[in-house]
């Protein structure tokens, strides 16, 4: 199962983790057939406007390992306000495949 998620934080990784690798791709590059574990409905829906495509919202509790691959979704730009649904102006999501190593 490979997993879509907001953003990347060291505290999803297991102990026994010595690497992580970020290999960014385009936003038409990103599998169809990835499982959102996209935490809010506002965020969910900048991922799917920058997709191009729906992801629907849900909340998980990440924790990775050796072997893993998962997606990241990663914001940059002026701060997003609340509830918003689209990215503002100025604002970029880039997409990356995260693989966690030993």
């Amino acid at each position: 199962m490979m997993i879509l998620m907001w953003g990347f934080s060291p505290k999803m990784v297991d102990e026994d983790v010595f690497g992580v690798r970020f290999e960014e791709f385009d936003a038409d590059e990103v599998p169809s057939d990835l499982v959102s574990a996209i935490p809010r409905p506002e965020l969910a829906a900048v991922v799917s406007e920058a997709l191009g495509r729906y992801v629907e919202p849900h909340p998980s509790r990440i924790r990775l390992h050796p072997g893993d691959v998962v997606w990241a979704a990663v914001y940059t730009g002026p701060r997003i306000q609340q509830d918003a649904r689209t990215t503002p102006i100025g604002g970029k999501v880039k997409f990356y495949r995260v693989s966690i190593t030993e």
